[in-house]
């Protein structure tokens, strides 16, 4: 009887981890799922569409920083600057060394019009990751905005050297050669 119940037991152990493997399997389908069809809709420029796909994938994957980055995009586009700023927060919680959630509180930070705090999040970025031309750019846009011209064509131009297309633009428009 001893062994028929060790037996059960263990049985009933494994049965359960499969179980909860395949639960986990789902979601992280599903969440991959609702993650492209947002994207789908954020380049579609459908970010009330993109927030209601993240808050499900959220749901589902709670510990993911992208999603919350993903979401905090939308936010800023839909101008909730405020609660794009707690995703942004809450993605870095997540993942301290995720250099899109430092430069998309960057974005945020500059939509508020907190300059300093637009360029320590962009810098922070940078600390992560010396070649993020997005930072740069980011920097760029915000030191032109506050006034500072020169401070923002070095950094348009250190992005430019990284390869990015937006900073060619912002290079023609607002830096001398």
């Amino acid at each position: 009887m001893k062994i028929l119940n060790k037996l059960f037991v263990f049985t009933s152990f494994v049965i359960i981890c499969m179980l909860l493997q395949m639960n986990i399997s789902y979601a992280q389908t599903q969440t991959e799922k609702l993650l492209e069809q947002s994207e789908a809709k954020i380049k579609a420029n459908k970010f009330k569409e993109a927030v209601k796909l993240l808050d499900k994938a959220i749901e589902l994957s709670p510990q993911s920083a992208q999603l919350y980055v993903k979401r905090a995009l939308s936010l800023r586009s839909l101008k909730k600057d405020k609660k794009a700023l707690q995703d942004c927060k809450k993605a870095i919680e997540l993942d301290d060394k995720s250099t899109d959630a430092y430069y998309q509180q960057g974005m945020v930070y500059a939509a508020m019009k907190d300059f300093q705090e637009a360029v320590a999040s962009f810098r922070q970025a940078l600390t992560i990751d010396k070649d993020y031309a997005n930072a740069y750019l980011g920097m760029a846009t915000v030191k032109q905005e506050a006034g500072d011209a020169e401070g923002a064509c070095e950094d348009a131009k250190k992005a430019q050297e990284l390869g990015s297309y937006e900073a060619d633009d912002f290079v023609k428009k607002h830096c001398r050669r």
